[in-house]
């Protein structure tokens, strides 16, 4: 039985070093935004390259992935403390944070110039009660309901802001978009 018992622990202690490894791989194992940085290729002048991130700053929705969208067209996910990175012809665009799964997000109109980096950060929505009440009043008078109506909102970010923001971040890995 000796030799019985030796043999399970070996197997025991291979299967938890094992299980360490792999739980220490899925720990951050992303880029940072300077280390991808550098390797993009230059942008085109007729290009606009966009950087959305999110930081760790709030806590809802940690675990839940917003969706992206460019001109209701899926785009991709950030993940919570992550950020993506899309190159899209300059011009008139209307980015979208949301959740998956829901029809409630909230859209954002950007003029976004060619040859250079525009920086969008998703956080919480604010949605509540009070303002679900105020929409439903509006719509019901014919107005426009607010543009955020989810559980991320979307806004633009000065570079210099930004830059310090993603110091901490690392690339979403990349998943399909939605369909």
């Amino acid at each position: 039985m000796f030799p019985h018992t030796c043999a399970k622990k070996k197997v025991t202690g291979l299967l938890i070093i094992g299980t360490v490894f792999a739980l220490a791989a899925c720990a951050g194992s992303g880029l940072s935004f300077r280390e991808y940085e550098r390797s993009l290729p230059p942008l085109p002048i007729n290009k606009a390259r966009l950087v959305v991130f999110r930081t760790e700053d709030y806590q809802q929705h940690r675990s839940t992935p917003a969706t992206v969208s460019i001109d209701g067209k899926s785009a991709g996910r950030c993940a919570y403390a992550g950020f993506v990175v899309f190159d899209i012809p300059a011009g008139k665009h209307v980015l979208t944070a949301g959740m998956p799964g829901s029809r409630f997000h909230c859209d954002l109109d950007a003029n976004i110039a060619g040859g250079g980096i525009s920086f969008f950060e998703i956080r919480p929505g604010d949605r509540n009660p009070v303002s679900e009440l105020i929409d439903a009043i509006r719509m019901l008078s014919g107005k426009q309901a607010a543009a955020c109506r989810g559980a991320f909102s979307i806004s633009p970010v000065e570079e210099e802001s930004a830059l310090r923001q993603l110091e901490d971040l690392e690339i979403t890995a990349s998943s399909p978009p939605d369909r």
